[in-house]
């Protein structure tokens, strides 16, 4: 009977999960997954837009090497951050509250460099962004430490 009682107590310290928690996790792995496939992309076809950096490049500081070598850093770097959003996002779903501090910080990356590409898309993404982290941020009380 004592192994009964153990497991009726694990059972209750569990918290249930909304569903609002599965939902955002759900859309956070398609819009992170659409967006590392694409920062993949760019990496694989930087090298066929070469000649376009070379004319659209005003800075004499920086070569188009070191463009390239820049621009592929950062798509490394934000693909880095989307998977780490998507482990963040399936941890948050099994009640890991260190999931939700994975998600945002790397989250916020995103939404850094969504917003300072100043594009009217980018904004509205990173504001997309924003509005993800606060509705996991709403369902805290639910996930356990």
């Amino acid at each position: 009977m004592d192994e009964l009682d153990e497991v009726l107590e694990e059972a209750k310290e569990e918290k249930k999960i909304p569903a609002i928690v599965k939902t955002l996790a759900i859309i956070s792995y398609v819009g992170n997954s659409f967006y590392a496939l694409l920062m993949l992309a760019i990496i694989f076809l930087l090298e066929s837009f070469k000649s376009e950096f070379v004319n659209q490049i005003e800075d004499a500081d920086v070569s188009t090497d070191d463009f390239m070598l820049y621009m592929v850093v950062g798509c490394i770097i934000l693909i880095i951050a989307s998977i780490a959003c998507i482990i963040g996002a399936y941890k948050m779903t099994k009640g890991k509250k260190w999931g939700f501090f994975v998600y945002t910080l790397f989250n916020a990356l995103w939404v850094v460099a969504l917003i300072m590409g100043g594009t009217p898309q980018g904004i509205v993404m990173g504001i997309v962004s924003i509005g993800f982290i606060l509705g996991f941020a709403s369902q805290l009380r639910h996930y356990n430490k």
